[in-house]
């Protein structure tokens, strides 16, 4: 850890050197030990004290361990002020009130901060933020938000798993326990009195492969299907659209105006952290209709808006069940991802003659190997032409062509029979 002497020029001079890249840098007052300059991932400096705290090393035996405590950001505190900070600075009172704030700290307390450093922190946030988010406001929250996360049992984590089994499916059970989970065990290295409450990580023990689905609908599903999202509004042009493009739900819910060009190319928008999407495709004419019929909201830049605010859709359960209600009651369970292995095995059909590599590259499954690589080619044209023929596949279904049907013609016995 590198020593300077501390001034207001050695503080400007920091912040204008960008500290090294993915890292924070601590210095030492060479004539004032307790404090500390820290020049943050961002740029940003921050004065700390420095203390030591009683633990243990790896073999068990006690030592000091170094600690820090913010005191505040400069220049919105002076270099004067940091000394004199420090000065007070009181470890042992510092840590018996830290002790008494972690006991009454509650796991929505937690959770935020939890999603603020983990979840949004560091370079690349997850991409699943918005899902985390939305299972602990819904299931969680209700349940834990004014509990202490200390006086959680495991009989509250299987009452909680229980209601949403029973509510929601085993499935969403199991990804509220992921969440949780990863929660508590990110708090536990905080929080030194705190035991994570939960015994087993995952409670669906089933083989991957037997947990995989293999539903697609066939084509008489696909027209009664089809033929039910005529009443449902936009929810059935987004239904429609999941089919004919062959893209996740994210994808296709959170789709903007400004992705669609005017001649109808569509550039999938790239998350970060994303392994790969289809890139830019030419929509067929039958999509394009869909989108164009829908009405644009002022102010929301989504085709598929909420009903409040300005951001996209997202109400897909109830939505879905009223789909569900004008399909025969005798159909097999489905869910909107079977959509997406539909279009993939309606492409696969030999009359399409669409080559398996192109296909993949329309849903955006990621390339493996050296191709990863090198293969750097757009498959543009490709792309486009094998979503023009998945449409008119889905068209020849929903709407079979009069040729096929043939007519049988009586014979002259039986013509002249029914004349006697």
């Amino acid at each position: 850890m590198p020593k300077a002497n501390f001034t207001e020029d050695f503080l400007q001079r920091l912040s204008r050197e960008p500290p090294p890249a993915g890292k924070k840098l601590d210095y030492f007052d060479k004539s004032y030990r307790r404090l500390l300059v820290r020049h943050n991932y961002g740029g940003k400096i921050t004065f700390c004290a420095l203390h030591f705290i009683d633990g243990v090393d790896r073999h068990g035996k006690p030592k000091k361990i170094p600690s820090t405590k913010q005191l505040g950001m400069w220049p919105n505190l002076t270099l004067k002020e940091a000394w004199e900070k420090s000065r007070k600075f009181d470890p042992q009172q510092a840590a018996k009130d830290a002790r008494e704030r972690a006991a009454t700290r509650t796991f929505q307390q937690v959770a935020e901060t939890w999603i603020a450093e983990h979840v949004d922190g560091g370079e690349r946030p997850l991409r699943s933020r918005a899902e985390i988010v939305r299972q602990l406001t819904k299931y969680v929250y209700p349940q834990w938000s004014g509990r202490a996360i200390r006086d959680l049992r495991r009989i509250d984590v299987k009452d909680l798993l229980r209601k949403i089994d029973r509510e929601h499916g085993p499935s969403m059970a199991d990804y509220v326990l992921r969440t949780v989970r990863s929660l508590m065990m990110w708090y536990a290295e905080e929080d030194e009195d705190f035991r994570v409450p939960i015994v087993r990580p995952r409670r669906d023990r089933r083989s991957r492969e037997n947990r995989a689905r293999d539903r697609y609908l066939d084509d008489e599903e696909i027209r009664q299907l089809w033929h039910a999202c005529e009443q449902c509004g936009m929810y059935g042009i987004l239904t429609k659209l999941l089919l004919l493009t062959g893209q996740r739900l994210r994808k296709v819910a959170h789709m903007q105006w400004s992705d669609l060009s005017k001649d109808g190319v569509w550039t999938i928008r790239t998350e970060p952290g994303e392994k790969g999407n289809a890139g830019a495709v030419q929509l067929p004419a039958s999509a394009l209709a869909l989108i164009h019929a829908l009405p644009r909201v002022e102010g929301n830049p989504h085709v598929f808006p909420a009903a409040h605010g300005l951001g996209p859709t997202s109400s897909f359960t109830d939505l879905k069940r009223a789909t569900d209600q004008r399909l025969p009651p005798n159909m097999t369970p489905w869910v909107l991802h079977d959509l997406r292995r539909t279009a993939r095995s309606l492409l696969a059909r030999e009359r399409l003659k669409v080559p398996d590599h192109i296909a993949e590259r329309v849903l955006g499954h990621s390339l493996q190997g050296v191709q990863k690589i090198y293969n750097r080619h757009p498959y543009f044209e490709e792309k486009s032409e094998a979503l023009a023929k998945l449409a008119d596949e889905v068209e020849r279904i929903v709407n079979p062509p009069q040729d096929n049907v043939v007519a049988l013609r009586r014979s002259g016995r039986t013509r002249r029979a029914r004349a006697r």
